[in-house]
């Protein structure tokens, strides 16, 4: 149970990180001149604070909702760190060891909470709808 604490602190976390980045970008405006990137980003940083925020609300009553809506909105997260990691036009990280370090953080934070929260016990916690 612990776990799904965690992991609900966790989602808040990121929510926060995303509107944050959001925040960063209106300010990044004026110094870009690929604004096409600038509002992918803004809109994925949009869907991801959404999606957090929700799924923080479904973790923290344990509502199977929240804890589908979790893993699908840190598949997103992890699979869009992970794609930046490896841009080729060398926006990400310059060293071998920043692109093996990050993408063992990314996958491990897409497989953690993908095998702790389809544990059979943890799943009975939760509330289907």
């Amino acid at each position: 149970m612990w776990g799904i604490f965690i992991l609900s602190l966790w989602s808040f976390v990121l929510a926060v990180i995303a509107f944050a980045k959001m925040a960063l970008l209106t300010q990044a405006v004026a110094y870009t001149n690929n604004i096409t990137q600038l509002w992918i980003i803004f809109i994925l940083n949009a869907l991801l604070g959404l999606g957090f925020s929700f799924s923080t609300y479904g973790l923290w009553t344990r509502q199977n909702w929240g804890r589908l809506l979790f893993l699908g909105v840190m598949t997103l997260w992890s699979g869009a760190n992970l794609l930046v990691l490896f841009d080729p036009t060398g926006l990400a990280q310059s060293t071998t060891f920043e692109i093996v370090t990050n993408g063992l953080r990314f996958t491990a934070g897409l497989i953690l909470p993908l095998w702790y929260l389809n544990l059979p016990r943890i799943k009975m916690l939760f509330v289907a709808l």
